[in-house]
């Protein structure tokens, strides 16, 4: 299939989806920045940053102002259906159980479910606990059913970036992968590679690639969790990591 888009980011205007799409753009890649936040797209399209982030209002202002269209900024869902890779990066604020809180991934994919095609490859990289990424996947198949959801792709890819050197970092730290399938493993390891950085493969001891779950206990989600508690949790996914699942 052909696609108008490599890669559409899904929450783009961000803090972890902005640097992301503006980084993909920069490599090449045709970017459709997916933000329902009027006031954020409003200050995008303007040509301006919603925030401060070194290096992002350059990349931004050079390729908005470039006939390339590289990259577009929109609010319309109807775009996904134009892009291969749909990177979902919506916030997950921590419940009052200091939990992240997946409502934002969720209301997403339901967006997501009349726009998904065959070949989409679904990527979340926003904070979540172990187990989500699964989760999800069963609250997807059971919106879009089983015979379009065989053909589409899920995977998780952290973000583990520091704010102020976000561009510097996703062009150089290794990028962690988990999926269900090889096929989806080798989909997603391409678009990373694309940043210049290596991929964290990583197999487990039964021969697999690291599935979702592996990589959200491995410190994807649970490495900024240092409430009651979660030093023992760190200490449990360092070392699943270590030695595999």
């Amino acid at each position: 299939m052909e696609w108008k888009y490599d890669v559409a980011v899904i929450g783009a205007g961000g803090r972890v989806g902005l640097p992301l799409s503006l980084a993909f753009a920069d490599s090449g890649l045709r970017v459709a920045g997916i933000e329902i936040d009027k006031s954020k797209l409003a200050i995008l399209n303007a040509g301006m940053m919603p925030f401060d982030e070194p290096g992002c209002a350059e990349i931004l202002k050079d390729h908005l102002e470039s006939s390339d269209e590289r990259i577009v900024f929109t609010d319309d869902y109807d775009l996904t259906e134009t892009c291969e890779y749909l990177i979902v990066v919506p916030g997950t604020p921590l419940t009052i159980d200091n939990a992240p809180d997946a409502t934002g991934l969720r209301d997403v994919l339901g967006r997501l479910k009349t726009h998904l095609r065959p070949g989409h490859i679904i990527i979340l990289r926003s904070t979540v606990a172990p187990g989500t990424t699964e989760v999800l996947s069963r609250f997807l198949r059971n919106q879009i059913g089983q015979s379009l959801f065989s053909e589409i792709e899920i995977a998780f890819a952290p973000e583990r970036i520091v704010e102020g050197k976000a561009i510097q970092e996703l062009h150089e730290l290794p990028q962690i992968i988990g999926a269900f399938s090889n096929v989806g493993f080798e989909k997603v390891s391409l678009l990373f590679t694309q940043l210049g950085v290596g991929i964290a493969a990583h197999r487990t001891r039964a021969g697999r690639d690291m599935d979702p779950f592996v990589v959200e206990l491995s410190g994807g989600a649970v490495r900024v969790y240092f409430a009651a508690g979660a030093k023992l949790i760190w200490a449990t996914a360092l070392r699943t990591f270590q030695i595999g699942a």
